[in-house]
């Protein structure tokens, strides 16, 4: 599986600086070394349709900004900052890596961390204005999502609901009843609800930030 590579960690080993594993989604929390895959909405099987997919984001060279606690952002020391390339924007703390895009012929797009050999496999569709269903593989495995807010041509916004904590998302659509663990999505209606009703609420949580960078 892919793996993000904007990452540090302290002596003690109590500090890790955005370790991604599923780099689009999820990261492990900082002193963890387990990867933090509960609360994800996944499912088995693609969800995304190859007729429904559309591509938003340009290719090319982007920067992926990753919130950092403010609690362990004390911590860090200015070697640590660096190594991780950390710093404040829009008033929050945050960890950033390098990302490339590709896009492929058959509407989805081809996602690279540096330092990464494998890719993954990224695809989009759209949810309503400017907000879109993000759907992501690596290797065969689990099909995980997100929700993607264009801000601009060259902005991004990733915002990943927890089913465990979002617990007002399943009374707008509850699992089916091949689909009893609420996590899994076993149907694309499923999905629609799950993310049409997310979409529509106030969200406290900071995004994960694409930005294009500018060619050098």
């Amino acid at each position: 599986m892919a793996h993000g590579v904007a990452q540090s960690v302290s002596e003690s080993g109590t500090t890790m600086i955005a370790a991604a594993i599923g780099p689009w989604f999820r990261a492990t929390m900082a002193g963890a070394a387990i990867l933090a895959l509960s609360g994800c909405f996944y499912s088995d099987t693609a969800l995304i349709a190859a007729g429904e997919r559309v591509q938003p984001v340009d290719p090319g060279l982007w920067e992926r900004l990753v919130p950092f606690a403010d609690d362990d952002w004390a911590k860090l020391t200015a070697e640590e900052r660096q190594a991780g390339h950390c710093r404040r924007f829009e008033a929050a703390n945050y960890c950033s890596e390098r990302v490339t895009v590709a896009a492929g012929p058959d509407g989805s797009y081809r996602v690279t961390f540096a330092g990464d050999d494998e890719a993954s496999a990224v695809a989009f569709a759209k949810l309503s204005g400017n907000r879109f269903i993000v759907e992501q593989n690596d290797e065969g495995e689990r099909f995980y999502y997100a929700l993607a807010i264009r801000k601009s041509a060259g902005r991004f916004d990733i915002v990943l609901p927890d089913c465990d904590r979002d617990r007002a998302l399943h009374a707008y659509a509850p699992p089916t009843k091949a689909s009893a663990a609420e996590c899994l999505v076993a149907d694309r209606q499923r999905l629609t609800g799950l993310f049409g009703a997310f979409a529509s609420q106030a969200r406290a949580a900071k995004p994960q930030i694409y930005l294009k960078v500018a060619k050098e």
